[in-house]
């Protein structure tokens, strides 16, 4: 599924990192340093297990919550997934050293992985960029469908973005980062993400939005 996105993936890095060395955190600026130290962006093998298991974990993890909206007669009901939920997903499922197995399979690889220090010292600096790569990979994949399991995929609906949440029932509502999701065949969720990119920017929930229960 991430083949389309991919090309757009590597040149939104390669902007973000070039152009704002002195305004990076630690490890985007790490990163950036040795990105330009090797001459190349990041390895292909890099961003291909990453688009992999950047779809894994919206596949087969379970929403965070939800909210309701009027439309109409009818009341719409939109998913979310917490930014921290996938970012973690991808973190955790890449083991020790999965970043750096990835990169081995090119030179490019090899001479950054060198460069860093070694495999676990690469792969823990790409570990701390996953955040800003998800929030790309997130821009890059709203509207687009993603089929996984014959007719049934998922469709992002919107950017990641701050939006007060709050546990089931409780009025205590905080901020989180999140982003809305559609789990389905291309036309559902084609339907949710019309509704979504009219409801969300126009009209407040009517209820929510709560994390699941």
């Amino acid at each position: 599924m991430f083949g389309d996105i991919q090309k757009k993936l590597a040149e939104l890095i390669a902007q973000d990192i070039y152009k704002s060395l002195k305004n990076l955190p630690a490890k985007l600026k790490e990163l950036a340093q040795i990105l330009k130290r090797s001459g190349q962006g990041l390895p292909e093998g890099v961003l291909l297990e990453f688009g992999r298991r950047f779809e894994l974990a919206i596949s087969t993890s379970r929403t965070d919550g939800y909210g309701k909206w009027k439309d109409g007669p009818n009341v719409v009901t939109l998913k979310f997934f917490l930014a921290a939920t996938v970012i973690e997903y991808i973190k955790k499922s890449s083991g020790p050293t999965g970043w750096t197995t990835a990169a081995s399979n090119a030179a490019t690889g090899l001479k950054q992985i060198a460069l860093v220090g070694g495999e676990q010292a690469f792969n823990d600096l790409i570990n701390g960029v996953i955040p800003k790569l998800v929030e790309i990979a997130v821009a890059e994949s709203v509207g687009k469908f993603h089929a996984y399991a014959g007719k049934t995929g998922f469709r992002v609906l919107t950017k990641t973005t701050d939006e007060l949440v709050a546990e089931y029932t409780s009025k205590d509502f905080a901020p989180a980062h999140i982003f809305y999701i559609a789990l389905g065949t291309e036309e559902e969720t084609k339907v949710q993400y019309k509704l979504a990119t009219k409801l969300t920017k126009k009209k407040p929930p009517i209820e929510g939005l709560y994390f699941n229960p």
